[in-house]
């Protein structure tokens, strides 16, 4: 616990502010596939929105997919619904 307190969560969070300056400076170009989870209790749908949003301003080639009835890992909870979105995303560019 101490190692999480005093070293990790300090530099996700530098690392979080680092990446979201970066975007917001318009540096993203690469197109971006945004994937959410509308149950997931840790990160709420308004919160991926305004990441899409962000994302949107600099790359406008990207695009964001939304599960329904899914939790935080909807990678799991919906695997040939998770590659389907992730194939047809790359497949598109």
């Amino acid at each position: 616990a101490g190692l999480k307190q005093k070293l990790f969560l300090p530099q996700l969070a530098m690392d979080k502010e680092e990446t979201l300056n970066w975007i917001q400076e318009g540096r993203l170009k690469t197109p971006t596939l945004l994937i959410w989870s509308y149950n997931d209790p840790t990160a709420s749908i308004p919160r991926g929105l305004a990441l899409f949003d962000l994302v949107v301003g600099s790359a406008p080639n990207s695009q964001m997919h939304i599960f329904n009835r899914s939790g935080h890992f909807c990678y799991r909870e919906h695997p040939q619904a998770f590659n389907d979105v992730v194939r047809a995303f790359v497949e598109s560019i």
